[in-house]
């Protein structure tokens, strides 16, 4: 995940519009967010649906009326596809009624456009979702004169200022089980570039993104593996100390619980497992745990030992 920050001494820059926020997007594709207008797109659906209805009612009652009609060419419309084709050819015999044929067609064409919108809207039904630190970047972004200075007048100037995440999609979005861990990154980001970040690093060169400083995924993505593997050595360590010094069962138990539930905490925000696996290493990490607590002996406050269990 990538993040931009603010850097200092802004430079003076006129207002910009689409050109500016589409070149922003173009150049981070992170920042790439849009509306996928789920509900107007599901209100078309039921339009064309109603529309399709209609049609389907006409095409039954004129199919009725020419299985009923004495006429043995109408008769036959239901049983033969070019008796009902010829239906409306110029030198047809006289009494062909060509209804239920101009029907079949109107429906043809509109069902294939439903289909298409069905699958069109499942697609973007099926786009992810855009973290709200991403969403919020980008607003700062934009309203920033020393940043983007990016001024829309219409209406969609609230889509990224009050944003609705449910009707959100970006176009490089995290996947799911790194959603979590890349809000933190975000978060992370912002964090190191308002305390030191902004004062060792450069802004990007392109005006379009002046007093933007941009991280790159694989700089946090390294920094985080770092983290989490200094983490890992050093937590079932802090833990068996910190478990050892307890005399108290109920108290033992207590800090059994809180390391694992930080164990879990770190797993989930600081690597890329799935739920399968934070799960899995947590139960290990725990049992170690429990192990220590059930076969070890604590030390007293007068410097004596006591056996926690046989």
């Amino acid at each position: 995940m990538e993040d931009i920050e603010m850097a200092s001494e802004p430079p003076d820059f006129v207002p910009q519009g689409y050109d500016g926020l589409g070149q922003l997007m173009g150049e981070i594709p992170e920042t790439a967010i849009f509306r996928r207008f789920g509900a107007l797109s599901a209100e078309d659906l039921l339009y064309q649906q109603a529309e399709l209805v209609e049609l389907e009612e006409a095409l039954r009652e004129y199919q009725g009326e020419d299985k009923s009609s004495s006429h043995r060419d109408r008769q036959r419309y239901r049983l033969n596809w070019e008796k009902l084709k010829a239906s409306g050819d110029c030198g047809v015999l006289e009494g062909n009624d060509s209804s239920q044929l101009r029907t079949v067609l109107e429906i043809r064409e509109k069902l294939k456009n439903y289909h298409e919108a069905l699958l069109r809207h499942r697609s973007v039904l099926n786009l992810g979702n855009p973290t709200l630190p991403a969403v919020e970047a980008v607003s700062e972004w934009m309203k920033r004169t020393d940043m983007g200075n990016v001024y829309l007048e219409g209406p969609d100037r609230h889509i990224w200022a009050k944003p609705n995440l449910e009707d959100l999609t970006c176009l490089a979005p995290p996947s799911p089980e790194r959603a979590l861990r890349s809000s933190f990154i975000l978060q992370a980001n912002k964090l190191y570039n308002g305390i030191i970040g902004r004062h060792i690093h450069q802004s990007a060169s392109q005006p379009y993104l002046g007093q933007t400083i941009h991280y790159t995924s694989r700089s946090a993505h390294l920094i985080l593996k770092t983290i989490a593997t200094v983490l890992a050595c050093l937590l079932p360590i802090s833990g068996i100390a910190v478990l050892y010094t307890i005399n108290s069962m109920p108290a033992r138990l207590g800090a059994v619980a809180g390391f694992t539930a930080l164990f879990s905490m770190s797993m989930a925000l600081l690597t890329s497992a799935s739920i399968q696996q934070v799960f899995s290493a947590t139960a290990a990490f725990a049992a170690v745990l429990v192990v220590f607590v059930g076969t070890t002996e604590s030390v007293g406050n007068d410097g004596t030992c006591i056996c926690a269990s046989s």
